[in-house]
């Protein structure tokens, strides 16, 4: 329910709201060991800090949402988000592909 309530925030562009949910909804599955729900948490908390001019934060969601798919299990997610991370790391001005 808390990432959701992070999307809707995001989009309707309540953005301090938006990241305190986005933090929220990250702890709460980590908390409760939702290990999948705490690397979606993580990849789309990384997309709305990237998408609000915060690319450190950004990078450092897509690191542990990585780490995340990968201890779930998730290889091909995980490999899609290394290329990503790979690709932002190398072109640092762009906004991803």
């Amino acid at each position: 329910l808390l990432l959701l309530q992070a999307e809707q925030y995001f989009a309707m562009g309540k953005l301090d709201e938006a990241g305190c949910t986005y933090n929220l909804a990250i702890s709460s599955a980590n908390q409760h060991r939702f290990i999948n729900e705490e690397a979606l948490s993580c990849e789309l908390a990384s997309i709305f800090h990237q998408k609000t001019g915060r690319e450190d934060q950004s990078i450092q969601l897509l690191e542990r949402a990585y780490k995340c798919y990968e201890s779930w299990g998730a290889r091909a997610k995980a490999k899609a988000l290394a290329e990503e991370l790979r690709f932002r790391l190398d072109n640092p001005s762009s906004s991803g592909h």
